[in-house]
């Protein structure tokens, strides 16, 4: 039961049959102080239910696919491929968590749905295209593994605090403005925001990335390129023998002038100059 800012008070229940419908209204009527004909009963079937499914199926569908032919064109048909997994990483385990706790899923839920893939969608674009430019400047030194767990490196800070930045305002709404306040309108939607976002940094970072280093360590150009990287290492590293020993021949001494007496050094000859 919530009051709402129109001084009307909401109650949610799960499905009843008409009888308790009926007994609802006459103690809703009761406990406002009101007559039975101003309770009014809003009954969602699940006609509606099939409705907000298909539509929110037909919307997932069709941003995949708008998905993967972007980074298609923007870098490579496999990099499409673990961004598309780690998307549905992020989707399997937030619906799997509203199914396991009981959550109520609304249309503001799928909203919050799309939401969170857009956000890490643009976390895993963000890796992929700093690991593309290194892979320019390090394929000759360094394997593909490597060049990800480097650019990973490099973009982390950026990816945590780009995260903390979006969940606290969520975290927020849905902590104080949902359990505190009561605006369980916004819990569902919060809810699912707030466990997409953590996820999506998750997921770019954890989960894209490494499938992706592991799926093209397989491929022929860089199985080479790791050999000759690991050969090239080896070959910088490899130093002289420890046992080796190193003779040092003594340098001959330049010969000095012969001592005069009186212990003073013997001048050398002054030139003369020829006269006209």
């Amino acid at each position: 039961m919530q009051l709402t800012g129109e001084g009307f008070i909401l109650i949610q229940t799960e499905a009843l049959d008409a009888q308790a419908q009926d007994e609802l209204v006459v103690v809703a009527a009761d406990v406002g102080g009101v007559s039975i004909n101003e309770v009014t009963i809003d009954a969602v079937g699940p006609t509606f239910g099939e409705e907000v499914t298909r539509a929110a199926i037909e919307a997932l569908v069709v941003f995949l696919l708008i998905v993967a032919l972007f980074i298609t064109w923007r870098f490579e048909w496999k990099m499409a491929v673990a961004a598309l997994a780690a998307l549905f990483h992020d989707l399997i385990i937030t619906a799997g968590l509203f199914s396991a706790f009981g959550f109520v899923v609304t249309p503001a839920t799928v909203i919050a749905l799309l939401t969170i893939l857009g956000y890490s969608l643009y976390d895993t674009v963000v890796v992929f295209d700093k690991v593309n430019e290194n892979v320019e400047l390090m394929h000759d030194k360094y394997t593909y593994t490597e060049i990800v767990n480097t650019s990973m490196n490099q973009v982390l800070m950026r990816s945590i605090n780009t995260s903390l930045t979006s969940l606290i305002p969520v975290g927020a709404l849905l902590f104080v403005g949902s359990f505190a306040f009561g605006a369980e309108t916004l819990r569902e939607f919060a809810l699912a925001l707030f466990i997409g976002i953590a996820l999506g940094t998750y997921s770019s970072i954890f989960v894209a990335a490494p499938l992706l280093a592991i799926w093209k360590e397989r491929e022929p150009d860089w199985q080479t390129a790791s050999k000759r990287a690991k050969r090239r290492r080896r070959d910088d590293g490899a130093g002289a023998p420890e046992d080796a020993v190193v003779e040092e021949k003594p340098v001959a001494a330049a010969p000095s002038a012969p001592a005069v007496p009186g212990g003073a050094a013997a001048r050398p000859p002054r030139k003369r100059k020829k006269r006209r």
